[in-house]
This record gives C-alpha cells, structure tokens and sequence, in this order.
C-alpha cells in the first residue's frame, strides 16, 4: 500500500452578512468533514466587502479575540477551531486589533553569508545566498532545521558564537539535512534535455509579509544573458530566464508554500522539485559509549574540529585531558 500526504481542502463555507452592529459582519466556517479542524483560513478582502489592510477585529461565539493578518495579496488571515461536521461562527469589526505573539520568524542573515533563514512554531529553513556563492560553494537547496520548541531558534543559531554549531542538538533542535550540492528539501529547477538545470542562489529578495501567522518572502533568481561569473562554473541554466518564487510558512504548518514562475522562457519546459534520498544510516550519529581515545591533544586539535559535550566548538587553548566529540563521535583524550 502506497502512502502519500494530502492536504484535505478545509470545505469552507464563509458566509458574511450584515448583522444588527453598524458595518459589523459575520463569517460561518463550516467543516464538512470527520476530523477536528484547527487551521488557517483566508478570506478576500472582496469578499468582506472592505479594503485590504483596514484595521478588524475578530471575535468567536465567546468574545475571545483570534489573531488576524493581512496578506500581501489582500486576504484576511485567521485562525479557526472547528469541530468535526459542525460550524464556528465568527464576528468582524471595525477596530484596532490586540497585539498576539507571532508564530512566524525570519530574515536575511548577512553575518552568515547571506543566508536566509524563516521559522514558525514546528520547524525550520533557511535558502542560501549569492555571498556563499562567491566563496565557491554551491548551495542550490532549501535546508532545514527539525525543532523541539515552539520558540523561535535561529536568530541564537546564527548569534556568530564560534562554540555554537548548526548540527548539534542543544536540546531545542538541529539541523541534520545534509543539502550538499542537490535541490535540498523541495527546491524546484528547469528539466532541459533530460537534465537538470540547477539554479544559482537567490539574487534579489522581498520579504513580504512578517506575522503574527504567515511568513512570506519572494526570491528572485537572475540569469541575464552571457552572464558568468569568473569564480564558478555557470551551471546549466538558459540564459536570459529570471525565475521568482514566493514562499510561505504559517503557524502549526510542517511545510511551506511555494508559487514559482519563469520570465522569458521560450518554450513550453518540465519543471521539477528534487529531494536527495541518503543510503540508510549514512547520517546517523550514536552518541552512546566510548568510540576511541587519542594520545596526542596537539594531533587532535591541528587535525579536527572539536567540540565538548555540551556542542560548543573547543579551541586549542581550550583543549584539555577529557571527552570530545569529533566527526560525531565520544572520543577520549588522554
């Protein structure tokens, strides 16, 4: 039996009408199915009837305020919790909204090389940018961060903190995908004679909307003709193609969303989205037992990158008789 993930449509049934309260409106969410919903909604702004952006407040059946946001495409975003087969009623007014705690985070990260890196409440990624380009790396795909908080951890990831590293578990989450040079985790590419055209990292970015629900950039790759840089190879990319995507991530979601298109392609193309598979077991790390020991501290220090338990990276000065990791593994030093 083949297993797939679908994304059941939340059947909505948004009813707004006016009710007795001047210029007040009321939104009926129906859920049709058998599951427990508890999701975001959007709603046009033409559909309410009002201008994008006007100040609302939203209210359930209890008077409890729900956090809202606009969209940059002129929706209202909301949180709902709607039991299985049944309706929740909510009302929209006119008014200053309370200020909520956002569930989204992210930026671009200029003191590591341009990255940039977003966040919600379940998990993470960042997109790497055109200053790790020029190093030589070739960083084509979306990496990710698995987190075991719903706290925000990038911003102190990226803190510069030398004895901090990206791939060990402080006990709040890491990044264990190992991108290297593939389409990463969903990153999309042109198919053009049965090959694979990788993209360069982004040139340009926007972002566009910042919470409290939704976190959206737009990244825009640019391939003007002729164009190579003298430090890389070009990739087989066609020339004079500017690609844009638009991505998003909410609040409670372990994915996001991406729109994707391409300026000047001369013909109908394939387009692909790539996912490397890793031989079982090649990025496993077993943090239990003894797994060697070393004799000579100076070797160790000149030949390896060295961290201590608690995955703080160790400097030479630093280094003393004990237990360190190194490439993953306890190693003891004597």
């Amino acid at each position: 039996m083949s297993n797939s993930i679908v994304r059941v449509p939340f059947l909505l049934f948004i009813l707004c009408c006016l009710c007795s309260h001047a210029e007040a409106k009321t939104i009926t969410v129906s859920n049709p199915t058998a599951m427990q919903r508890s999701e975001l909604i959007s709603i046009d702004a033409a559909a309410l009837g009002i201008e994008a952006g006007t100040n609302v407040v939203v209210r359930d059946v209890s008077n409890i305020e729900r956090p809202t946001q606009w969209t940059h495409d002129g929706k209202l975003l909301m949180e709902v919790h709607v039991r299985p087969n049944a309706t929740a009623t909510f009302t929209l007014q006119p008014g200053t909204p309370a200020a909520f705690r956002s569930w989204v985070d992210g930026r671009q990260y200029p003191e590591r090389l341009d990255d940039i890196a977003f966040e919600n409440d379940r998990i993470g990624f960042r997109i790497y940018g055109p200053a790790l380009q020029k190093k030589g790396e070739r960083g084509y795909g979306y990496d990710l961060w698995v987190k075991r908080t719903t706290e925000f951890v990038l911003g102190e990831l990226y803190r510069n903190d030398p004895r901090l590293s990206f791939h060990l578990d402080y006990g709040k989450g890491v990044d264990c995908f190992a991108v290297g040079p593939t389409l990463g985790c969903g990153t999309p590419a042109l198919l053009q004679n049965g090959e694979i055209c990788f993209p360069w990292c982004y040139e340009t970015y926007q972002i566009l909307e910042k919470g409290p629900l939704r976190f959206t950039v737009q990244i825009n790759f640019l391939h003007p003709v002729g164009s190579k840089p003298a430090e890389l190879e070009r990739p087989k990319t066609p020339d004079g193609i500017t690609e844009h995507r638009i991505l998003s991530i909410e609040k409670g979601s372990n994915f996001v969303e991406s729109t994707v298109w391409y300026d000047q392609l001369p013909s109908v193309t394939d387009v692909l989205a790539g996912f490397p598979i890793r031989p079982a077991g090649a990025a496993t790390v077993v943090l239990t037992g003894i797994d060697a020991s070393i004799n000579d501290k100076q070797d160790m220090m000149n030949n390896h990158v060295v961290y201590d338990l608690q995955g703080r990276r160790v400097s030479n000065a630093e280094a003393k008789k004990g237990l360190y990791l190194i490439n993953g593994k306890k190693i003891v030093v004597k």
